[in-house]
């Protein structure tokens, strides 16, 4: 009788326990919500920095592409005579290719036509009312606006001037503004932009009256 006594006390110690050693249905309740909200923040973090490094690629894409074009559109300019300069476009004639080349903003890029192979064109004919001119096409990606500012090569007084002999050699800035597509954004929500400009100097002595 005593054995059959101590085995229910025993087994009903047991059971209580089991009991001990469970979770109830409140404690599983908060310890998943702990868990989903570790995870949305880990979650959340990573894609931050992901998106972060994506839009830091993309923008130091686009500036070594708008770097590039500065640079191409330098060495054109270099050996060129600028026949009609404004904000938005350059009409240049290239001596060393022989050709005409415009460069513009349009449509939130930098664009460039030039003169057909085959077409005969000289200096002073590359206006806008040039033909022979090959469809334009982008040299720059992403986002890209600017402009274009300087003075043509003469050989004569300024406008304003006396001095007849006054000679003056060309240049050309030319200034690209790349807005970095989801990039960050100022207090009032304006895109942070990068500003690169490059300056070249027209190498165009005969029409400056300094022909060597």
């Amino acid at each position: 009788m005593v054995d059959i006594i101590e085995f229910s006390v025993n087994k009903n110690t047991m059971r209580r326990k089991q009991r001990k050693k469970a979770f109830t249905l409140i404690e599983l309740m908060v310890s998943v919500f702990i868990f989903l909200l570790i995870m949305t923040g880990v979650v959340t973090i990573f894609t931050r920095e992901i998106t972060a490094y994506r839009v830091a690629r993309e923008t130091q894409k686009n500036i070594e592409n708008a770097q590039f074009t500065l640079n191409y559109i330098s060495k054109v300019l270099r050996t060129s005579e600028v026949n009609d300069i404004s904000s938005t476009e350059v009409y240049a004639y290239d001596h060393s290719q022989n050709k005409c080349f415009v460069f513009s903003f349009a449509g939130d890029q930098l664009k460039m036509s030039k003169q057909e192979d085959g077409t005969t064109m000289i200096a002073g004919d590359c206006t806008d009312n040039a033909f022979d001119m090959a469809p334009s096409i982008s040299l720059t990606i992403g986002k890209v606006t600017g402009s274009f500012g300087g003075k043509e090569s003469r050989n004569g007084a300024e406008p304003g001037f006396d001095d007849m002999s006054a000679v003056n050699v060309g240049a050309v800035t030319t200034m690209l503004v790349i807005e970095p597509e989801g990039g960050a954004r100022d207090n009032l929500g304006n895109a942070e932009k990068v500003y690169i400009q490059s300056t070249s100097s027209l190498r165009d002595y005969t029409k400056a009256g300094m022909a060597i």
